[in-house]
């Protein structure tokens, strides 16, 4: 099945927005690369727009509108694929991160999933309380992580507020596992762990989470949110949240301090 195969109108505004491109263009009998002399981009550019894996900016939407003739109809739809929440990002977020051979991201409130344990997991879907079937999920996390043991692992870089170290979730048997895990997946060739202190005050993620995958030869933004998050593919966005996690890194300890505020945090526990 290829990329445009998969998209649903139905469900996405964006992917509506694809669809309708390319019924669009084969409705005025052009080739990618007529419509692509028109609005200034190349013939992949085109195809990968109508697949969805790339958007026309602002002025290429208005050059589309007066080329097909929509009156200003895709300017409306891209605007608000924008602004409104698409039910399908969080699916479609795990399935890149399945796909991704490297993984970026910052978080100020849990240990990211692909570093929990089963038990620190279940106890943060049973506080939760917005899961239905807690060991349902708890076996799809884990079948997550099986990828960090395999030949060819993805490569993590992992930064975290000290506050998630301390944050004791589901009593301290269970976090003392936790911190346990955390050290051992430090030692890991592929996995770069660092924690950012709580003494560094002001930092850039203090946003909320933020991750950028590696899926292919594209790099996809996923900013957390309640009940789901968003997915980024604007590579503008995206490098825009590479220099946001640089400048937290940036405020991070390195690999070895890490390691000790975690062993600290653990000791503190037993």
């Amino acid at each position: 099945m290829t990329r445009r195969e998969e998209l649903d109108p139905t469900s996405s505004l964006w992917d509506l927005f694809a669809v309708y491109l390319h019924v669009l263009r084969t409705k005025h009998g052009l080739s990618c690369a007529a419509v692509g002399r028109e609005v200034n981009a190349a013939r992949q550019t085109v195809s990968h727009w109508e697949s969805g894996l790339l958007r026309p900016d602002e002025g290429q939407i208005r050059g589309l509108d007066a080329l097909y003739e929509t009156g200003g109809l895709l300017e409306w739809i891209a605007f608000h694929a924008e602004i409104v929440h698409d039910t399908r990002w969080q699916m479609q977020h795990l399935h890149l991160d399945a796909k991704a051979s490297e993984i970026r991201l910052y978080e100020r409130s849990f240990i990211p999933g692909l570093l929990q344990t089963p038990e620190y997991a279940r106890a943060l879907f049973t506080l939760e309380g917005i899961v239905d079937d807690v060991e349902g999920a708890v076996a799809m996390r884990m079948a997550r992580q099986k990828r960090l043991y395999s030949p060819d692992p993805p490569h993590l870089s992992m930064l975290i507020d000290e506050d998630v170290i301390d944050r004791v979730i589901g009593g301290t048997e269970v976090m003392s596992k936790q911190l346990e895990h955390l050290l051992d997946l430090s030692e890991m060739h592929h996995i770069f762990l660092r924690v950012v202190p709580r003494g560094q005050g002001f930092h850039h993620g203090l946003i909320g989470p933020m991750k950028i995958m590696t899926v292919g030869r594209e790099l996809i933004g996923f900013t957390e949110a309640p009940l789901g998050g968003k997915l980024i593919r604007n590579p503008k966005e995206v490098s825009q949240l590479a220099l946001r996690l640089d400048r937290i890194g940036a405020d991070a300890l390195n690999r070895a301090q890490s390691r000790d505020i975690i062993r600290r945090a653990l000791e503190s526990l037993i």
